[in-house]
């Protein structure tokens, strides 16, 4: 038989868990072990085993249960030597995963090992269990503890005496008489309770009388269970923040993280240090935060009474796309880039006798794109060509696939009519579209122009030359040319069937080159 070191507050918690009796009891049995016994290392071990598991008046949380196992290895490295029910629960910590350390079979099989030589027979499944596990390469977590924690036969080194937290009054008002008395039976009810720990913390029965102060004061998160098992559900007391009747002042903590531009883990952004009553459930939402995703809306959690609730929220990085309308020029598929990210320089296209000279965020060629990182938000951009006139200098209708030149107000110099305007072929030049326009020197029509409207180009003094595309215009209307007195020579394309009246009158310098075979009608 295995020689254990098990004190007996331990032993008959354990027993009396065990039969599903006086619960409150066996907890204050355990804990008392955990605080004073021989064996703090097997206590807090158990207490972990039972909030994992759950038991009468407890729900079973794994999360919460890993602080206390991760006590019991604490211990366990201090209390020398180590029994074989030692070395077995700190393989059982590293082979199922019981706290805060990973998975760690090497160390499972080592103390169960140790826990064997010295007569732990329950170890030899184990660690038959964990050489198989290593042997198969087995990455998942091992099936469940088994609740055969405590062999049934332990040899008793030390002797522990039991007693009885003094309940206290059963009157629903906080008392007032008698405080110090009072004020130090709650202390000592309370400091034999080791769940949460607390240092040089203040303890004030009924909000102002009998402070105490109390060192390693440890509470159970829920605080009903510790009222209960305290036998003092009807007084008034706190414990450095906590309000064992429900604090309204318990702090709670909010952090919210973004995720990194290179993918690699998060950065905090914000922190809200928030307040609530203890034991009370919260609802909380997710911030929003230009260019990311939270990946949970929404969260909800329960305010401990110890001021330790932290709530995360992580926000992913959104990616957008970018479309371009390269206005002849080659075709560039769309791309898409994360926010934030750098655009690269190369995104340019080409088109055969023309100068790409950037890209405009609009399709008049107003706004020009300089920022070269990736906004929160899908863009389509304009390529802008230095040999042509920007699209904002005209008023223009587009008809489905096809751009209707409008007008064109108070320009000068040279212009060149751009051969697209937001991916469309310019087609027409209305009526009276340039008319008047006593500064303009020279115009170009570029191909895929089928027609000039009447009037266009009337009025225009200045002009000195125009270039009509050879492939595309057919008709040129009544009076397009008008009043061009600085015009002094045409070509008139082959393909143009129709030229209005007075198409050309007044200009009386001009000279008119045809390319068709037989005069136009």
């Amino acid at each position: 038989m295995a020689e254990l070191h098990i004190d007996r507050d331990l032993q008959a918690g354990i027993e009396l868990l065990e039969k599903g009796e006086k619960i409150d009891k066996a907890l204050k049995l355990i804990n008392k072990s955990a605080r004073k016994g021989i064996s703090k290392g097997k206590s807090f071990f158990e207490v972990g085993r039972i909030i994992r598991e759950g038991v009468s008046g407890i729900e079973p949380s794994v999360a919460e249960s890993r602080r206390y196992f991760d006590e019991a290895m604490v211990h366990f490295l201090k209390e020398q030597p180590n029994d074989a029910l030692d070395y077995r629960e700190m393989g059982d910590y590293y082979h199922y995963g019981l706290g805060s350390e990973p998975i760690n079979r090497e160390k499972a099989r080592e103390y169960y090992n140790l826990a064997l030589q010295l007569g732990d027979t329950q170890s030899e499944t184990r660690l038959s269990q964990v050489e198989e596990e290593i042997e198969n390469g087995t990455t998942e977590i091992s099936p469940e503890i088994s609740k055969d924690t405590h062999a049934p036969e332990t040899k008793v080194n030390e002797q522990s005496e039991v007693k009885e937290v003094v309940k206290e009054s059963d009157n629903p008002q906080v008392a007032v008489s008698q405080e110090d008395k009072k004020a130090e039976k709650i202390l000592k009810a309370v400091s034999t309770y080791p769940f949460e720990v607390f240092s040089n913390q203040t303890v004030t029965r009924g909000g102002s009388h009998g402070e105490r102060e109390v060192i390693d004061v440890i509470l159970l998160d829920n605080t009903k269970i510790l009222a209960n098992a305290c036998g003092l559900e009807n007084i008034g007391y706190r414990i450095g923040n906590t309000d064992m009747k429900g604090n309204t002042d318990m702090k709670y903590v909010i952090n919210h993280y973004t995720e990194n531009l290179d993918g690699k883990g998060y950065t905090k952004v914000d922190t809200q240090d928030l307040e609530g009553a203890s034991g009370s459930t919260v609802s909380i939402d997710a911030n929003e935060y230009e260019g990311f995703t939270a990946q949970t809306e929404s969260q909800t959690a329960t305010i401990a009474g110890d001021g330790t609730t932290v709530i995360d929220f992580y926000y992913a990085r959104n990616s957008y796309t970018i479309t371009f309308v390269t206005n002849g020029g080659s075709e560039i598929e769309p791309k898409s880039f994360k926010y934030e990210e750098t655009i690269p320089s190369d995104l340019k296209p080409t088109r055969a006798n023309y100068t790409f000279a950037g890209w405009y965020t609009d399709e008049k060629q107003i706004n020009l794109f300089s920022n070269k990182i990736m906004p929160a938000n899908n863009l389509t951009l304009y390529a802008y060509y230095s040999e042509e006139t920007r699209a904002s200098f005209f008023d223009y209708e587009k008809n489905k696939d096809s751009v209707n030149i409008i007008e064109g107000e108070d320009l000068s110099g040279d212009l060149v009519i751009p051969e697209y305007i937001g991916g469309n072929c310019v087609t027409s030049i209305d009526d009276e579209a340039f008319s008047g326009c006593e500064s303009l020197t020279s115009v170009v029509i570029p191909e895929g122009v089928a027609s000039i409207g009447w009037c266009a180009f009337e009025g225009c003094e200045s002009l000195t030359s125009v270039i009509i595309p050879e492939n595309s215009v057919y008709s040129i209307g009544d009076d397009a040319f008008s009043g061009c007195t600085s015009l002094t020579s045409v070509v008139i394309p082959e393909g143009v069937t129709s030229i209005g009246d007075y198409a050309f009158e007044g200009c009386d310098s001009l000279t008119i080159y045809c390319a068709a075979e037989a005069k136009p009608e």
